[in-house]
């Protein structure tokens, strides 16, 4: 967020260069992806105002713990350094530097916006740690591809998913927004680009 006034402002503009004002149960989730052709890794920003009155920025995603060397760990051949069979996954959820007086993570990334008020907020992250829990069970197996793509590469009651996949379940669970999934899910197209 950045500091305008004695408010506060989204670091990510709309399409007309508009900052959104960002006040108490008046929040914003923001689907962010690198500018490359796929997007290379997808990940959500949260910008609220916490119970405190405190302007807070979280980064929110799903990392591949493929801790092998073989190059088909990464396209889900379903193998792992653990020995599990499994691709890991990670989930992150980090609070970032609110910035006061710089826009530049907005630069960087292919991203689209929605409105969140603290009740979407508090059901986002409920199914985030639904998604943790299932996880923990063995439940999901890191698939490049995801989408439709991931599913089908994945051993019966095993979903593949990646880091686009995850953030579509989410905020879909969440009521924020609805992303269809595709053959492929990409960071890029779930960014909006």
């Amino acid at each position: 967020m950045i500091k305008v006034g004695t408010g506060w402002k989204s670091e990510f503009p709309d399409s007309q260069g508009v900052r959104k004002s960002i006040v108490p149960n008046g929040g914003q989730v923001t689907v962010a992806s690198y500018k490359s052709l796929t997007g290379g890794h997808s990940m959500m920003y949260l910008e609220f105002i916490d119970n405190m009155g405190f302007a807070v920025t979280r980064k929110i995603h799903l990392l591949a713990g493929l801790g092998g060397s073989q190059g088909a760990e990464s396209t889900g051949s379903g193998s792992s350094a653990s020995g599990s069979g499994v691709n890991e996954i990670e989930i992150e959820d980090e609070e970032t530097e609110v910035n006061k007086e710089s826009d530049r993570r907005a630069n960087n990334y292919y991203y689209q916006s929605y409105p969140m008020t603290d009740g979407q907020r508090a059901a986002l992250e409920a199914a985030v740690l639904r998604f943790k829990t299932k996880n923990t069970n063995g439940r999901y197996s890191y698939r490049i591809a995801g989408g439709v793509i991931g599913r089908l590469t994945t051993r019966p009651k095993t979903r593949g998913v990646n880091c686009a996949d995850f953030l579509i379940k989410v905020l879909d669970e969440a009521g924020i927004t609805r992303i269809k999934s595709k053959i492929f899910n990409t960071p890029s197209r779930i960014a909006g680009h």
